[in-house]
């Protein structure tokens, strides 16, 4: 059961999609990644460029609001890199591998997530965490998992498992990622009555 730990933990690895920096991130760095749609591009591009300028007499109130929105623009993106190191983070605290993997990796991520969301003071927005689709996909993962150790074990099988467990949760964060801009740009164009 050990060199299964030690395959699981290499595939992790290996197909993990996160970065493991604590380097700090600009938005629009982080944006065009290739998992981000270009219409979030284009609605920060316009909130920005057209309609602070547009909605906003003063020049110098529309340099402070364009600073204000990029800041919380930033923030929200290194929030969003520190919550994928979690998944590294809940992999070390597993410890010895077993069929409980998927599960307790999501429930550590989502307890960790609390602090994470403080910290980045965006606790006061109702983010769609997507959990049940973590979990479901945690769900399916273990039972193929099962259901891999019911039959002759291949790396090649541990493989194609844990990339498509990575795939998976690339996908379902950067549509996480993308519905939290979304909230946070609703939130400023109220705010500064950009609407």
């Amino acid at each position: 059961m050990k060199i299964n730990y030690y395959l699981l933990y290499f595939f992790l690895l290996l197909y993990s999609p996160f970065s493991f920096s604590n380097e700090h991130f600009e938005y629009d760095d982080w944006i065009n990644n290739k998992l981000f749609s270009k219409n979030l591009i284009n609605k920060i591009d316009n909130l920005i460029n057209f309609k602070v300028n547009s909605k906003t007499k003063n020049i110098n109130q529309a340099k402070k609001i364009k600073k204000i929105i990029i800041s919380n623009l930033n923030s929200i993106t290194n929030y969003q890199n520190q919550y994928t190191n979690l998944r590294l983070l809940c992999n070390n605290e597993f410890g010895s591998i077993n069929f409980e993997y998927f599960l307790f990796v999501e429930n550590c991520i989502e307890n960790k997530n609390k602090k994470l969301l403080k910290d980045y003071s965006l606790s006061k927005f109702e983010f769609d965490e997507s959990k049940n689709l973590l979990l479901n996909n945690a769900e399916n993962f273990k039972l193929k998992f099962i259901n891999l150790h019911s039959h002759e074990v291949k790396k090649d099988n541990y493989d194609t498992i844990m990339k498509n467990y990575n795939t998976n949760i690339e996908e379902i964060n950067y549509k996480k990622f993308e519905n939290q801009f979304n909230i946070l740009l609703k939130y400023l164009q109220n705010k500064y009555q950009l609407n």
